[in-house]
Order: structure tokens, then sequence, then C-alpha cells
């Protein structure tokens, strides 16, 4: 409700109009740019990523003047200062509170593809340039909101999905009432007609390396077993078979 509140204030033009240093940095970022809808493959690691994560990655245009970093879109439950089993319990509970975050793209690639071995699927969200413009204010503005979080609910999956629903101004309510699922936010997107069918692939840092390492053949990998086995301080390459 309040991102529909928010959407239709935004028709106003002198709320568009407020100039911002803040908001008009983001503009700039959002602007002409490339918005795909990125699912993170589940991770038993923790609870709230149990059924995945869903989140917005933002590539620059090419055409800009300025070189800039791709960006990350995402609604995130607030844990700082909370032991594990308060987080779950808030959490279960929806006395957990949160907030939509904007970083590099690259911090929140690496903290999935490389330390958790998650998977990442990009999902094009063709946006027009009045739909972007609405999107970035609405981040904008509910970056400084309470917004109430829960993890099998009101969770980053209907958050994005109310953020989208919101800047493209889609009529009536979405089917999530009592769970909502990334997979299933995708699914409804896929049906909508929102997103595109085929995906980016951005495999785990560990899958590719197991891939990498199927690629040698028994005498590369034996080689490449002795080299990590081996003493660094005396450690030089040319005592090592350099045959293939």
């Amino acid at each position: 409700l309040w991102f529909i509140t928010r959407a239709r204030r935004l028709k106003r033009p002198e709320i568009i109009s407020e100039a911002c240093p803040k908001l008009a940095s983001l503009l700039s970022k959002i602007e002409g740019a490339s918005i795909s809808v990125a699912f993170v493959s589940h991770s038993l690691a923790d609870a709230a990523s149990a059924f995945g994560h869903l989140l917005l990655h933002v590539r620059p245009s090419h055409h800009s003047s300025v070189p800039r970093v791709p960006l990350s879109i995402s609604f995130l439950g607030q844990t700082e200062g909370l032991t594990s089993v308060e987080s779950v319990w808030r959490g279960l509970t929806g006395s957990m509170q949160g907030r939509f975050k904007v970083q590099p793209y690259h911090i929140q690639q690496r903290q999935y593809g490389q330390f958790e071995a998650r998977d990442i699927y990009l999902y094009p969200l063709p946006m027009t340039a009045a739909e972007q413009t609405k999107l970035a204010t609405l981040v904008y503005k509910s970056q400084t909101k309470k917004i109430n979080y829960t993890f099998f609910r009101r969770n980053c999956a209907y958050r994005i999905q109310q953020l989208v629903a919101a800047a493209k101004d889609l009529q009536g309510k979405a089917r999530f009432q009592w769970f909502t699922s990334p997979s299933d936010v995708l699914q409804h997107f896929k049906e909508l007609g929102l997103i595109e069918t085929s995906s980016m692939w951005q495999p785990a840092t560990l899958k590719r390396f197991n891939h990498s390492l199927e690629q040698l053949n028994a005498k590369q990998l034996n080689r490449y077993r002795r080299m990590i086995d081996y003493d660094d301080s005396e450690f030089n390459i040319e005592s090592f078979d350099h045959e293939v």
C-alpha cells in the first residue's frame, strides 16, 4: 500500500522536481540503464536464504559520458547487533525491520558467488524512461523508511515485486497473501510478460573452479596437485615438468 500511494504521488511534477544531490546521483545511475531481476539460488546456511534471494541488477548505459559500475538494488532485513537466534525469531514473528540498499553489484556478486557458492540468474526487465525515474525515486525515498520484514511473506521477493509493480503502475493486487518466494515472484513476472524468459547465468566461483579442473588431463591434474602441495618457501616453477 505504501508503494502504491508513493507511486501515485510521484505523478505530481513538484514531487519529481524536488532537487536533491543524492536523488540526482541515483537518477543519473539508473536512467538509461539496463535493468534485470536477479535470482540468487538458495542456501541452507541462512534461514532467510532457504528459498533464494531476489534483487535488481542495474547495468549502466554504454552511452554514458561518465564510467559507472553496475549496481544492485535489494531489500534486506536489518540484523546488525542481533544474535542468530534473535534474527530468526524476529524474522519469524515480523518484528524485524528491513530497508532497501543500493550498492555496487560486484559486492553482492562476490558475497553470493564466491563466499556462499550460490549461482545468480539475471532476467532482463525492460523499463521505459518514466518507469526508471519512478523506480529510482521510490528507492531513494524508501531508504529512510522503516519497512517490515518477515522470512515467509514480506521478504526480499515481496518488496521487489511491490517496487516493480509501483514503478510500472500495475493495477490489482499480487497473489502473494501468505507466502512469497523468489521463484514464485519470477514466475509471476513471466506470466505478466514483465521479464524475458531467458536468463544470463553467473555460476558460483566454486562451480567455475570445479569445471576448470574437469578440463585438465591426468598429467595436468597431477602437476596442479603437486604445485598446491609444494612448500611455498621452496617453490620454484622450474622444478616442475612443463610437459602437457
